[in-house]
């Protein structure tokens, strides 16, 4: 990855290297959606002077668990659902697994929530949603 300025106004040129051969890419906006790994954020920021990367701290990390889920005849089961407590303690997304009303939802707690834990307490994560979330 570098930085120049184009005959065409590109700003980004990437070199793709694969099986012993490279081919060169220039463009106008180039978007570093690698994950954490963050090895194009990192390569753009080492050889291009006017990017500078911003690393955040983590500071809501979450948990999920898959839960599969029917919803209730009289519902739509062409959307998704979505549901959360006010207080951000727990989050479920649901979306459509098939046409019958089956549904595969991820559920979302903090990572510190006692029912996040590995082999937490089923019966007490049911309560908890049936308490917070009682339409589901």
């Amino acid at each position: 990855v570098d930085g120049e300025e184009g005959k065409g106004g590109e700003t980004a040129v990437v070199t793709l290297e694969a099986g012993g051969s490279s081919t060169e890419r220039r463009c106008g906006l180039l978007v570093g959606a690698d994950g954490t790994a963050r090895t194009l954020a990192t390569a753009m920021e080492a050889h291009t002077a006017s990017v500078r990367l911003v690393r955040y701290d983590d500071d809501n990390r979450r948990v999920y668990k898959t839960v599969p889920m029917t919803v209730p005849a009289d519902w739509r089961k062409d959307v998704n659902y979505s549901a959360r407590t006010q207080d951000g303690r727990v989050v479920l997304d649901a979306l459509p697994a098939n046409e019958d009303g089956d549904y595969c939802a991820a559920l979302l707690l903090k990572a510190d929530d006692e029912y996040a834990q590995p082999d937490s307490d089923a019966a007490g994560l049911r309560a908890l949603v049936d308490d917070t979330l009682p339409q589901f």
